[in-house]
């Protein structure tokens, strides 16, 4: 079990997508197997059971806790289903974990789009609102963007095109569903007019995207990149 050191760390960098999807170091191939299972807790919101076989626990959202510990494919499309009807006030903290168990069920793709609305929705929150209004979430979806980000990550960046379409799709989304909270009067913002710190907000997310598309269509990159997932058997760690 992967234990959750509450530290603050930058969220969305450049150099965190690059590190998870490398890999951390190489190992021998005799103890390589697939990570189909993530195995993190974050207090208090989300304990993995053991193993894939028991179901964890969660607390982020009384009306969806239920449907998001459930081993049924059919109960977290359920909740996909649910936010998309009404997204304005889902939490990032519910999104990472219907992140975890989308990705745990065997639904990767799902699983990537839904990490990455969730980081979308987590720097709308910091970059618009102070942090002492926040209480210990921020720690907490750190927590998540490190810990889900080495799994899911790993996961898609077997397929760069399909990596690149899903952040893409995760920002259209975020732009089409603002995260309510963050115009919630009584959660102090950094600055007078929350609007422009929200437009501010997705206008970096979307050169951040464009920066990370960029890195990858300079071929010498892309050799890199390929060469250091390989050394460091990534593929063969997430890879279908």
């Amino acid at each position: 079990m992967v234990k959750v050191k509450f530290v603050i760390i930058a969220i969305i960098a450049f150099q965190t997508f690059m590190n998870v999807s490398y890999g951390s170091k190489s190992v021998d191939n005799k103890d390589i197997k697939k990570e189909k299972f993530i195995p993190i807790f974050v207090t208090p919101y989300y304990t993995a059971g053991k193993d894939e076989t028991e179901a964890p626990k969660v607390k982020t959202y009384k009306g969806y806790d239920h449907l998001l510990a459930s081993p049924k494919k059919e109960d977290l499309l359920q909740v996909v289903k649910q936010i998309e009807a009404t997204p304005d006030m889902i939490s990032p903290v519910t999104l990472f974990v219907l992140s975890t168990r989308l990705y745990d069920l065997g639904l990767k793709w799902e699983s990537v789009l839904w990490f990455y609305i969730a980081k979308n929705r987590y720097f709308e929150t910091i970059q618009v609102l102070r942090p002492e209004g926040l209480g210990s979430a921020p720690a907490a979806m750190d927590a998540f963007s490190d810990l889900l980000g080495n799994y899911v990550n790993g996961f898609a960046f077997c397929d760069i095109k399909k990596q690149q379409e899903a952040q893409l799709k995760a920002l259209d989304w975020t732009k089409a569903h603002p995260y309510k909270a963050i115009y919630i009067e009584k959660l102090p913002a950094k600055g007078p007019d929350r609007s422009i710190l929200h437009q501010t907000a997705l206008q970096k997310l979307a050169q951040m995207n464009t920066e990370e598309a960029n890195y990858f269509k300079d071929p010498t990159n892309l050799k890199k990149f390929i060469e250091q997932r390989k050394k460091n058997n990534m593929d063969k760690k997430f890879c279908d």
